[in-house]
């Protein structure tokens, strides 16, 4: 078993863990800043290259300009003989027309005859603008000549002014274009990396669910390297589950072989009064129950006329019948006891519940010559007793035989009831419920839940009905079992989690609750706001594996709340379903609750010794412990202890309080 409260501890750590680590990016952030440094990088290439090369544009459309003038003035200069008054009057015109910075005449000993310059500066473009796109144009050149004589050189260079304006203006136009660009690249890289980043949280999620003993399966991502990753840890939690299965199926066929009758797959006699032991023990205070006895009429003579194969067919569909009134019912259980004899206990049932079950398997077995089953109308005849956790199972059996003989007499079909038991009760359990509910007149009563070392883990909560002047007491399996034929658990599970959490201010406190309260309307938030002021840890909610598989979405939530609570969630188990124990690895239990009916004379039970190891590997496996309730010999605990079992409950390991 993994022990966890030795995982924490062990040799310190060394001096250099100590050192603060260095923060480093996540891959999220890293393509985050992957993708801006392509994004600055593009967008910087681009409007360098732009801005270049309109430069080298204008410096090339400036060149021309000033060739073109200097070629089309010394033209009209030479036409006038290069006579200077009329070359200065032609060269003022041009400089007042165009946009030169520079028109000059020198002569052939290079002195300057007429010169026009503009110094003024574009000023509505940054001086650190035109320091990094300098715009240099070339000057234009022309000779003026007088007659055949050389009269000079004619120089033209253009005004860059207007030159830098469009180049700043074209930065900003293709800033705001890139910005566009960079924008629609930034929303679309977005929608990526959000989508990978999903993927991977849901990739960390899963890593996350096995450190919490939660096996999960992903469907497989579309990026290939994650699908590796996700394909991998998918195939690891199949292999898990799958030997988890496996498990299952060995241990409940290793069960069936030890408690189970090998032809219909019912309780045997041993498993039966092995539980009517443990129901005396956890009820001293007499609650009644109902024993129903059914025989098969004239098997012998079935067999004869009918042959083997047939007549097993009729016990197996009997005992499915049998199984699934005996399955909602909380403590009840279907039992072959030989030949043509089978019964069904129900340590909660009262008087009326178990002629209403009687008269629905007499209606189900009316019906038995129509499916081809038996060729005789009386197929069986059913005797009923009430008895008190205190009665001999022989007795019971005696009674109810005695019961089944009236109704054989009456040769036909039905079904009596002796009353020679204590008295059953009548009461409206309905009205007893609700009553004791809005009333606060539930109570729960303590067990404490040890280590094998006698070290205390919390403390258990049974809730109970005190006895007055008008009700006598009841035990938590009658409030159950009554509770779930009218379909009002949640009312006591509520109940009794409100009365936990004054305990688990103080003390770490379980409870149980009933898979049938956690679909209820408004149970999830009536509980979570019952616990909301319980500090952390100090709650576990013990879910019994009744009927779990039909509310098994409600739990798995129930169990992501309470891990954000910080709460324990565990279930209780029978080893009815223990393929049920298999599918446990998905929602990250806490621990396991083994009831009595598993560990009940397992000092002198190899068989079922076998069974608890199964399940100690299984729990194993699923990263949990072992907590074993109902315990009443002392020679159990010991055994358990020896097997592995982490926690014990029960008379035999320690007194009870209120």
């Amino acid at each position: 078993m993994i022990d966890s409260a030795t995982a924490g501890s062990g040799t310190p750590l060394p001096k250099a863990a100590a050192r603060p680590a260095h923060r480093t990016l996540s891959l999220v952030q890293r393509l985050w800043l992957l993708l801006v440094m392509i994004v600055v990088l593009a967008t910087g290439a681009a409007l360098a290259t732009n801005l270049l090369g309109a430069r080298a544009y204008l410096e090339q459309q400036l060149s021309a300009q000033g060739t073109e003038t200097a070629n089309a003035l010394a033209l009209m200069i030479n036409q006038a003989q290069a006579d200077q008054a009329a070359a200065e009057t032609l060269i003022n015109a041009s400089f007042d027309l165009g946009h030169f910075s520079r028109i000059v005449w020198h002569d052939n000993q290079g002195r300057v005859l007429v010169q026009r310059e503009n110094r003024d500066i574009a000023q509505s473009v940054p001086a650190w603008f035109r320091q990094l796109l300098p715009i240099t144009p070339r000057s234009g050149e022309a000779s003026l000549t007088r007659g055949w004589q050389q009269a000079g050189v004619l120089q033209v260079t253009s005004d860059t002014g207007y030159a830098y304006l469009s180049l700043w203006q074209s930065a900003w136009q293709t800033l705001f274009a890139l910005f566009g660009v960079v924008a629609v690249a930034g929303l679309l890289g977005s929608l990526d990396i959000r989508r990978i980043r999903r993927q991977l949280d849901s990739v960390v999620g899963q890593a996350r669910a096995l450190g919490e003993r939660r096996f999960v399966r992903l469907p497989i991502p579309a990026i290939p390297e994650l699908a590796r990753v996700t394909a991998s840890m998918n195939q690891m939690v199949e292999r898990l589950q799958a030997f988890l299965a496996q498990q299952a199926e060995e241990l409940s066929a290793l069960k069936r072989d030890q408690d189970r009758d090998p032809a219909t797959g019912l309780v045997n006699r041993t498993l039966l009064e092995r539980a009517h032991r443990a129901q005396a023990q956890a009820d001293a205070q007499g609650s009644a129950g109902q024993l129903l006895l059914v025989r098969v009429a004239d098997l012998s003579a079935l067999n004869s006329r009918l042959g083997a194969p047939a007549v097993d067919r009729l016990l197996g569909r009997l005992a499915d019948d049998l199984a699934a009134l005996a399955r909602p019912l909380k403590g009840a259980l279907a039992v072959r006891l030989r030949g043509a004899d089978f019964a069904l206990y129900g340590p909660a049932l009262d008087v009326s519940a178990a002629d209403a079950l009687a008269g629905q398997l007499l209606e189900q077995l009316s019906a038995y010559p129509q499916m081809g089953l038996t060729d005789q109308a009386d197929v069986a005849h059913i005797g009923a007793t009430s008895f008190s956790p205190q009665d001999r199972l022989a007795d019971m059996l005696a009674r109810a035989d005695l019961a089944l003989a009236e109704a054989a007499a009456g040769h036909r079909q039905q079904a009596r009831h002796e009353q020679h038991a204590i008295a059953a009760s009548h009461q409206d359990w309905r009205t007893l419920i609700d009553a004791a509910c809005a009333g606060d007149r539930l109570a729960l009563l303590y067990y404490p839940v040890c280590q094998s070392d006698g070290q205390t883990l919390w403390q258990e909560g049974m809730l109970y009905l005190p006895a007055d002047r008008e009700t006598r007491r009841v035990n938590a399996l009658q409030l159950v079992s009554q509770a779930l034929q009218l379909r009002i658990t949640d009312r006591l599970d509520l109940a009794a989690v409100r009365l936990a959490t004054v305990k688990a201010r103080q003390t770490r406190t379980a409870v149980n609750l009933s898979a049938a309260s956690l679909a209820a309307p408004g149970f999830a938030e009536a509980l979570e706001q019952a616990i909301s002021d319980v500090p952390a840890g100090q709650l576990n909610l013990e879910v019994n594996e009744l009927m779990l598989g039909e509310h098994w979405e409600a739990f798995c939530t129930l169990c992501r709340r309470m891990k954000q609570l910080q709460h324990s969630v565990a279930v209780e188990i029978s080893g009815n379903d223990l393929g049920l124990v298999a599918r446990l690895g998905e929602v990250g239990l806490d621990y396991l609750v083994l009831e009595h009916l598993l560990t009940r004379d397992i000092h002198r039970d190899g068989g079922r010794q076998a069974v608890v190891r199964g399940l100690l590997q299984m729990a194993n496996l699923l990263g949990v412990r072992l907590i074993a309730k109902g315990i009443s010999d002392a020679d159990d605990a010991k055994m358990l202890a020896e097997l592995g079992v982490w926690g014990m409950t029960g008379s035999a390991i320690g007194s009870k309080e209120a």
